[in-house]
């Protein structure tokens, strides 16, 4: 028997051609929330972000959302992660919503990739891939194990 489960998922849409729009939710046995963050693209900086938490343990949640808008203005790409964290992590915010606004900007990372390179042969995209992503995974490793 499952005590406990939790799902997410991810999209992206082109909204228009400078917006982006990542929808990430998440339910699992205590929560059930929903979030879109809104992205110029392609400098890829949030301009919005909206969220909601359909389900929550405790009412004392809520005011997380509010902090969100701390995150407006941000730039995805290096240094994220560590902005995001100092902004609306630890006692800020909620560890639900940080991990639902990270799932949003690494989805949005692969829609800018889908993007710049859909128009390119299979090989020539994994060789422009190959350069932005070098040494990043197992897959772009320059020294493969």
């Amino acid at each position: 028997m499952f005590i406990f489960t939790r799902q997410k998922f991810s999209t992206v849409e082109m909204l228009d051609s400078n917006t982006l729009k990542a929808v990430t939710a998440m339910n699992d046995t205590r929560h059930e929330m929903i979030m879109e963050v809104f992205i110029t693209y392609p400098e890829m900086t949030i301009q919005d972000i909206k969220a909601q938490m359909l389900r929550k343990p405790e009412k004392e949640c809520e005011p997380a959302l509010g902090n969100l808008q701390k995150i407006i203005g941000l730039t995805i790409g290096e240094g994220l992660t560590k902005s995001i964290r100092e902004k609306i992590g630890d006692q800020n915010g909620c560890t639900h919503l940080t991990d639902m606004l990270l799932e949003s900007a690494k989805a949005a990372i692969q829609a800018q990739f889908t993007l710049k390179y859909q128009h390119l042969s299979e090989e020539h995209r994994k060789q422009e891939v190959q350069k932005v992503l070098k040494d990043n995974c197992v897959l772009f490793a320059e020294q493969k194990i």
